[in-house]
């Protein structure tokens, strides 16, 4: 089984994709660690 996780983040007309993937479960998903990343990339777009 494999792990996808996506996340669209915007800031105004700006858009960022962050796509992140990796083979195992669903409980060995890093979610709190792809939230702060995907908050971080959103942040950088200013």
């Amino acid at each position: 089984m494999d792990i996808r996780l996506l996340s669209v983040g915007r800031d105004g007309r700006m858009v960022t994709v962050v796509d992140w993937g990796q083979m195992g479960d669903v409980e060995d998903a890093p979610v709190k660690a792809f939230k702060k990343t995907t908050t971080a990339a959103v942040n950088k777009l200013h």
